[in-house]
C-alpha cells in the first residue's frame, strides 16, 4: 500500500512497514479496562498510514507505540508454537 504515496511525500527519516505482532509490554492511563488489553498480551496490529506519512512511523523496529484501536488480541494458537504464531499474525494487515 505504501508503494502508492511517494517517498517524497512522507516525512524524513522514515520507518517502513506498518503491519506488527508481539507483546504488550505496557498500557497507557487513558486505556479503558473494558478494551482488555493487558501487560504480556500478545497482539497484532497496524500503524495508520497518517502518522506513517506526517510523523514517519513504522512497525520495523523493536518498539512500536500506538493507539489501542490499531491493536487486536492474538487468537489462541492450536498446534503452533508462539514463534510461528507472532509470524502469520504480523502479517494478516495486507
Amino acid at each position: 500500500m505504501m508503494q502508492l504515496c511517494p517517498s517524497i511525500v512522507r516525512t524524513k527519516p522514515c520507518i517502513p512497514e506498518l503491519d506488527f505482532s508481539g507483546c504488550i509490554i505496557s498500557v497507557g492511563s487513558s486505556i479503558p479496562e473494558a478494551r482488555g488489553l493487558k501487560v504480556g498480551m500478545d497482539i497484532f496490529g497496524s500503524v495508520l498510514v497518517g502518522p506513517h506519512i506526517s510523523k514517519g512511523a513504522g512497525s520495523l523496529a523493536e518498539y512500536v507505540a500506538v493507539e489501542a484501536n490499531c491493536v487486536v488480541r492474538m487468537p489462541e494458537a492450536g498446534g503452533d508454537g508462539r514463534m510461528e504464531k507472532m509470524e502469520k499474525a504480523a502479517g494478516l494487515g495486507g
